[in-house]
């Protein structure tokens, strides 16, 4: 395992620009004056940047694109959609997969209003040559009793084969990963495919599963509740009975809204090495079996009980967010460091980013006002 040393960064944001040693590299590239909206999910692909963005409030929400050297404005990818044809669309659309053709994105629903609708997931061509289309819809009980928090789809992913997502159900702390194969994507059938549950411990469909998963040569992977890694599996194949890395501590008790944590999370994998986040810590594990884990805390004693939710390794360097969530109201800050788990670190934008990207030059990240990125 590689040699970690975090690297101390002093930045700053928004009012804080003025004290940052980067001031110079910090662009604003896009400014958010929409009310209300939170940027939840950012990628960058080949030359331009994607996020999703919503008013958990009410729903409203799109998918935007952009050129990632701020060089056009931003395109709403569901602006021409006629109105009466835009929800479930525009619903809380959450978590970003792009592939050579397709912009994929999952739909939030409302999980948490007092009338319930599914969420799904969606995508539309890249080129915006056809209409939005369901891959597949988080349907209401069977029984036709009331929709529970299960509507709720979170991580995605996608590769040639199919698209893997989870699904969050807060009323019973439990989530599942599905997936559906892209041949098996039909749109207009009604009612739209739900995908195959994956399975594991003896064959019982996944239910302690958080948001956290990813396609990698055509094998499914996806972290628990406790914070172990599971994979690699084939979404139609044999059930997994043990998980490829084990870990113990992920869910804790804090302050924050752990819940909400959870189905924030993503595990990443970065030059043979899988990162993903698990309680108020980062893990690391070789992608190689019986390969031990590393851990670290995410924050630094300054910065309290902060709870990794997003991360992103470009080079030798990974950057994570940490949130707090509390009565206080969310509070989130964006750190840095190498890629290894022993050492200390501190906050690199104490400014509550909400999602983050990098390429090999430039970090990305959104802020309540805008989209920006500074030099590596």
């Amino acid at each position: 395992m590689r040699a970690l040393v975090f690297t101390l960064v002093l930045g700053g944001l928004a009012a804080c620009l003025e004290r940052s040693p980067y001031q110079a590299d910090v662009e604003l590239l896009a400014a958010l004056g929409r009310d209300n909206r939170g940027v939840r999910d950012l990628l960058v692909v080949g030359g331009h940047l994607y996020w999703t963005e919503a008013d958990w409030s009410t729903g409203n929400g799109s998918v935007w694109r952009m050129a990632k050297d701020g060089g056009d404005e931003p395109k709403d990818l569901l602006a021409d959609v006629p109105a009466t044809e835009r929800a479930p669309f525009t619903l809380n659309p959450f978590r970003l997969a792009v592939d050579a053709e397709y912009v994929y994105w999952s739909n939030a629903g409302l999980p948490y209003a007092t009338e319930k609708v599914a969420g799904q997931i969606s995508r539309r061509r890249r080129d915006l040559s056809t209409p939005p289309e369901t891959v597949a819809a988080i349907a209401p009980p069977a029984s036709g009793g009331e929709l529970d928090q299960a509507s709720f789809p979170c991580g995605l992913a996608v590769d040639a084969e199919g698209v893997l997502w989870g699904t969050f159900n807060a009323s019973t702390e439990s989530g599942e990963v599905r997936y559906l194969p892209t041949s098996q994507i039909a749109p207009g059938a009604q009612p739209p495919p739900a995908g195959q549950a994956l399975s594991a411990n003896g064959g019982a469909p996944v239910k302690n599963a958080t948001c956290a998963v990813a396609l990698v040569g055509g094998r499914a992977w996806w972290v628990d509740q406790s914070g172990s890694l599971w994979g690699p599996a084939e979404p139609s194949g044999p059930v997994l009975t043990t998980p490829f890395a084990t870990y113990a501590g992920g869910y804790e008790d804090t302050d924050g809204d752990q819940l909400d944590i959870l189905r924030r999370r993503t595990v990443r994998l970065h030059d043979g090495v899988w990162y993903w986040s698990a309680g108020k810590n980062l893990v690391s594990v070789e992608n190689q079996p019986g390969a031990p884990t590393s851990d670290q805390r995410a924050a630094d004693d300054n910065h309290g009980d902060q709870i990794p939710e997003k991360l992103v390794a470009e080079g030798d360097d990974l950057y994570w967010i940490t949130a707090r969530q509390d009565d206080t109201g969310h509070e989130a800050r964006l750190f840095h460091g190498e890629l290894t788990l022993n050492n200390r670190k501190t906050a690199l934008v104490d400014a509550t980013p909400d999602a983050l990207a990098t390429d090999a030059r430039y970090l990305y990240y959104a802020i309540s006002n805008g989209i920006y990125r500074l030099e590596r």
